[in-house]
């Protein structure tokens, strides 16, 4: 009996995360927290269908009051927000360039998951709209009023130049990206310099130190790898081993990348910003 207890215990988070994840209440809105009016469901309906018919992105709008309430028990705002663009296949197949605008009012967070058919330069564009539209209304209690706006603003400002073809990752930031690209140089060419001048040798005093550096077991991503400095100095007889420790690797995912408008690869993409208010 006792290990019957200590059994259903531990199988019971696993059950939790077995949870189904919720069907759609329609095609572009599923209001699980029950933020919208009947009204404002509608300003919404036709503003997104006006979306579709004129870009031909699908925007689909979700609120829900706690993630884990629909099956995203211990996961994150952005990871579940991945894992909904794909279950529920939004956007175009081929194009990947739908979006998922999440709204979890009762963790006070949300997400604009946008498809693996944007450029990464476009979640600066989305975190612009969370930050200066979408935020401020809910922060004075207009969710309703928060997400239309929110939702003009996407097509706008990501939709929008997304369609035209806008490079925006060069347009929009080329004067700070050539600042900070000759910001970079010089302070590349100032270490180098300051590198070379106080390499000296402990022992003597000259700059005749070198070192070259000796890998002896390269690191995984499961454990640290080790190597060996080794210094000498062509003035004197210095010679010195030193042993460090290389990191771990670190083996990044990219986001999930099945689903997406009947089964082609692509869909949710980790690309999107998120937001709390």
């Amino acid at each position: 009996m006792f290990l019957r207890v200590i059994l259903i215990f531990l199988l019971l988070p696993l059950a939790v995360l077995a949870e189904e994840l919720p069907k759609p209440q329609s095609e572009m809105i599923s209001d699980f927290a029950n933020v919208l009016s009947n009204s404002d469901e509608d300003k919404l309906r036709g503003l997104l269908a006006e979306i579709k018919a004129d870009t031909g992105v699908e925007i689909v709008v979700v609120t829900m009051d706690r993630i884990s309430n629909y099956g995203g028990w211990g996961q994150t705002v952005e990871s579940y927000a991945t894992v909904l663009f794909d279950a529920w296949d939004i956007g175009d197949a081929q194009k990947d360039d739908g979006i998922l605008i999440l709204v979890a009012t009762g963790l006070k967070e949300m997400r604009i998951e946008l498809g693996a058919g944007y450029s990464w330069a476009y979640n600066s564009r989305a975190k612009d709209v969370i930050e200066t539209t979408i935020l401020p209304r809910f922060r004075a209690g207009q969710t309703a009023r928060g997400i239309l706006e929110g939702v003009a603003a996407t097509r706008e400002r990501v939709v929008q130049p997304h369609i035209e073809g806008q490079n925006i990752g060069l347009d929009d930031h080329w004067g700070t990206i050539l600042v900070i690209g000759v910001g970079l140089v010089i302070l590349f060419l100032a270490a180098r310099a300051v590198w070379i001048i106080y390499r000296t040798c402990p022992n003597c005093g000259d700059l005749g130190l070198s070192r070259w550096n000796e890998v002896t077991d390269h690191a995984t991503s499961f454990s640290s790898g080790q190597g060996i400095t080794h210094l000498n100095c062509v003035y004197c007889d210095y010679q010195e081993d030193r042993a460090y420790t290389i990191s771990r690797r670190s083996d990044r995912r990219s986001g999930f990348s099945s689903g997406s408008g009947g089964g082609s690869s692509g869909g949710g993409s980790g690309r999107g910003a998120s937001g709390k208010w």
